[in-house]
């Protein structure tokens, strides 16, 4: 199967972590890589980073101290597509990756992944820092930066989340 390459190397200051890649993501080799998706936009204008990063530009992602990875490695057109069994090993996947390069903070980007994670599909999950770490890790959930997930949060309300993220993790990059 085809993937996208985890975009980590250690001590970063976040790891930003998808539910899955999409496609067209795949296709190009870069990650959030819809048209409409905002992830990159957010970044930028929440001051997470100086410049307007693209997906074509994302393996630029590290010079900021961040990385990129996902719950999900399997791609799809869409996360409704997934299936439980896509899940099986992820958290384990994942967990290992974590706590062999110890980012100080662990950012799911939507709750879709963030459930397939935690392998939880009923409880209520709020934004913002959640309640446990992985490793040293602090981990946090931020709304979807995918055009398809307007219904939940609209712009400015995603924009607000990503600059809450900055302040709590002191990010200066």
């Amino acid at each position: 199967m085809k993937t996208l390459p985890d975009r980590i190397k250690p001590n970063l200051e976040i790891l930003f972590v998808g539910t899955n890649p999409g496609l067209k993501s795949v296709r190009i080799g870069h990650y959030f890589a819809g048209a409409s998706n905002m992830f990159w936009k957010l970044l930028f204008e929440s001051g997470l980073t100086k410049n307007r990063l693209t997906t074509e530009l994302d393996n630029q992602i590290i010079n900021y101290g961040y990385g990129l990875t996902d719950v999900v490695k399997r791609p799809t057109r869409s996360t409704t597509e997934l299936r439980r069994m896509d899940a099986e090993g992820a958290r384990k996947r994942l967990e290992k990756k974590i706590l062999k390069n110890t980012p100080k903070n662990v950012v799911f980007i939507g709750k879709t992944g963030f459930r397939y994670y935690t392998g939880d599909a009923y409880t209520v999950l709020k934004y913002g820092k959640q309640t446990f770490s992985i490793g040293n890790s602090e981990v946090y959930l931020m709304p979807s930066t995918s055009g398809a997930s307007y219904a939940d949060t609209k712009y400015h309300e995603k924009l607000t989340w990503f600059k809450k993220l900055k302040r709590a993790t002191k990010s200066k990059k």
